[in-house]
C-alpha cells in the first residue's frame, strides 16, 4: 500500500473544501480551512528542524618533536662509534689490550649513544600538564600547569657546541632544566601554546651564528 505524507491528506481536505464554498456559511467554513493549512505549513517545515549532529571535540595535545637535524646529528655520532669499534685492533700477548681495552672501548661507546639519545627530548602541551618525553627510554616526567612559577629558554654554552635549555621553575621541586632541541618554527608554536595558559615563560636563547641555529 502507498504510503502518503500528512502534508498530502491536508491539502487534499483543503481543496475538498474549496468545493464545497458557500458565500451564505463563510464563517464556518473558514474554522474548518485555517487549521488544515497552519498544518500543511508545519508539516513541510518538519524536515528543515533535522537534528545537526555535533562535532566529536579534538584533542588538545600538541607533541614537539627535536628537529630533524638533531637527529641527523645524533645519527651520524653513532654511526662513527659503530664503525669505530670494527677497526682492527693489534693483537698482543698482554690481557690488557687483548680484552681490557676494547671492553673500555665497548663501554665508552655505550655511554656515549645513551647521552645523546638523553638529550633528544619531547614536550608534550596537555590540558593539564606539560610532559617531557625521552621516547628513546620510554620515560616521560609530568609537570601541572599549576605547580610551575615561570619558564625560560636559556642557551648553554661550552668548548663544542652551543645549545637550547629549557629552564622550569616549579613551587614544588624548584628549578630543573632540559636540553630543547626543536626547531625555530616549533619554539614560536611552543612559546605561543604556553602564552595561552597563562604560564610565564621567556625566550632568552639568542643565536650568534647559524651552526647553533641549526642544532639547538
Amino acid at each position: 500500500m502507498k504510503l502518503h505524507p500528512p502534508h498530502a491528506d491536508s491539502e487534499k481536505k483543503a481543496n475538498a473544501l474549496w468545493r464545497q464554498f458557500s458565500r451564505r456559511d463563510q464563517e464556518a467554513f473558514w474554522k474548518q480551512y485555517e487549521p488544515l493549512i497552519t498544518h500543511h505549513k508545519s508539516s513541510q517545515k518538519a524536515p528543515l528542524t533535522t537534528k545537526v549532529p555535533t562535532q566529536v571535540k579534538k584533542s588538545s595535545n600538541r607533541v614537539f618533536h627535536p628537529s630533524l637535524v638533531n637527529y641527523f646529528r645524533s645519527g651520524i655520532i653513532i654511526s662513527l662509534l659503530i664503525l669505530l669499534s670494527f677497526l682492527p685492533i693489534a693483537t698482543t700477548d698482554t690481557i690488557e689490550e687483548t680484552i681490557i681495552f676494547p671492553l673500555i672501548y665497548i663501554v665508552f661507546v655505550l655511554v656515549t649513544i645513551a647521552y645523546d639519545l638523553w638529550r633528544l627530548n619531547s614536550f608534550q602541551v596537555r590540558e593539564k600538564s606539560l610532559v617531557i618525553q625521552k621516547k628513546v627510554f620510554f620515560m616521560e616526567y609530568y609537570i601541572h600547569w599549576s605547580d610551575i612559577r615561570s619558564i625560560v629558554i636559556e642557551r648553554w654554552k661550552n668548548k663544542n657546541e652551543s645549545y637550547r635549555m629549557l629552564a622550569i621553575d616549579t613551587y614544588s621541586n624548584g628549578s630543573k632544566s632540559y636540553k630543547f632541541p626543536m626547531s625555530e618554527e616549533a619554539q614560536l608554536e611552543f612559546i605561543s601554546l604556553l602564552e595561552a595558559k597563562n604560564i610565564d615563560i621567556k625566550d632568552e636563547s639568542q643565536h650568534k651564528s647559524l651552526w647553533s641555529s641549526w642544532f639547538g
